[in-house]
């Protein structure tokens, strides 16, 4: 059995404001096909050429209006027991770590 790994991350088709890391494993039995090309370069060729066109980034999916986003971090503020700060636009403040990439 050939196995190929494919690290994949959503940046890679052009969605920058996505984290979604994820691995792909091809699993092809030795002597039942005929390779052409090197899954994983063919991978990076095209990912590359998709990427140089497409690029998101977070505020490309943000959609709530200016109220519904300050409703959120005060819930989000008191959950996480952080003091909130009506007059900060960069809500950083507020991610954990695993957010805060």
């Amino acid at each position: 059995m050939d196995i190929f790994q494919l690290f994949v991350d959503m940046a890679d088709a052009g969605y920058s404001g996505t984290a979604r890391f994820r691995t792909y494993l091809i699993l092809v039995r030795k002597g039942s096909y005929t390779q052409l090309f090197d899954p994983c370069l063919l991978y990076d060729i095209v990912t590359a050429k998709i990427s140089a066109f497409i690029s998101t980034s977070p505020k490309d999916y943000v959609t709530a209006s200016d109220l519904e986003v300050a409703l959120e971090a005060i819930e989000v503020c008191r959950v996480r027991k952080v003091s909130h700060r009506p007059e900060e636009k960069d809500l950083s403040y507020i991610l954990n770590e695993n957010e805060n990439l």
